[in-house]
C-alpha cells in the first residue's frame, strides 16, 4: 500500500511577525529560504547560487548535514550573505516569514519540504523532479525550474517576488492540492 506524505495543516498557519522575529529580518523585508538536509542530492548550492544573485533578497537555510561547512565557505568566497540556521524543531514557525519557498533538489520522492511550505501559504519554486511535480501538480501550485539551472531559479524566485497576481494563482492552485 502507498501512504502519501501529509501534513497538519493548521500546525503551519504560524503568525508572520513572530516568524520575521525569529528570522531577525523585519517585516519589510524580502526573504527567500529552504530547509534541507545539506547533503548533495538536495543542491542547496544551486538555491544559493539564485538566492544570492537577487539584489535585497536575504536567503535562508534551514537543516543540517556534512556539506554545510563547504556551503558556507562558498557564500562567504563569494561575498554573499546567507543565514545558516542548522537543524530546527520550530520549521512551521519559521515558514512563515518567508516569501518564497525553494527546493533545489537534484531528485526527489515525496518531498515533504513543499507540503510544509504550501500549508504555511508560501508560494514554492522546486526544480522539476518527478516528486516535485506531482506535489506541485505540474506547475499549476508553484513554479517548476530545470534541475541543476540557478539563473532559472533565480527568475522564477523573482517572478513570485514581483508579481502578486502569480503568488495569488500558485497559492490557490496549493490550496487546491493540500
Amino acid at each position: 500500500r502507498y501512504v502519501p506524505n501529509a501534513v497538519h495543516r493548521e500546525r503551519y498557519l504560524a503568525d508572520r511577525r513572530r516568524a520575521r522575529s525569529l528570522l531577525g529580518v523585519s517585516a519589510e523585508a524580502r526573504v527567500v529560504g529552504t530547509v534541507s538536509r545539506l547533503v548533495p542530492q538536495k543542491a542547496v548550492d544551486v538555491f544559493l547560487a539564485a538566492a544570492t544573485a537577487l539584489d535585497g533578497v536575504n536567503a535562508v537555510v534551514v537543516g543540517e548535514g556534512p556539506l554545510r561547512g563547504e556551503l558556507e565557505a562558498a557564500v562567504e568566497k563569494e561575498g554573499g550573505t546567507v543565514a545558516f540556521l542548522g537543524e530546527r524543531d520550530d520549521v512551521c514557525d519559521l515558514l512563515a516569514g518567508f516569501d518564497v519557498f525553494v527546493l533545489s533538489s537534484a531528485w526527489e520522492g515525496e518531498p515533504l519540504g513543499l507540503l510544509e511550505a504550501m500549508a504555511a501559504e508560501v508560494p514554492c519554486v522546486a526544480t522539476d523532479t518527478a516528486g516535485s511535480r506531482a506535489i506541485l501538480a505540474g506547475g499549476n501550485a508553484g513554479l517548476l525550474v530545470p534541475i541543476g539551472n540557478s539563473e532559472a531559479l533565480q527568475r522564477a524566485i523573482e517572478r513570485l517576488l514581483g508579481e502578486s497576481e502569480l503568488r495569488r494563482v500558485v497559492l490557490e492552485g496549493a490550496g487546491r492540492v493540500l
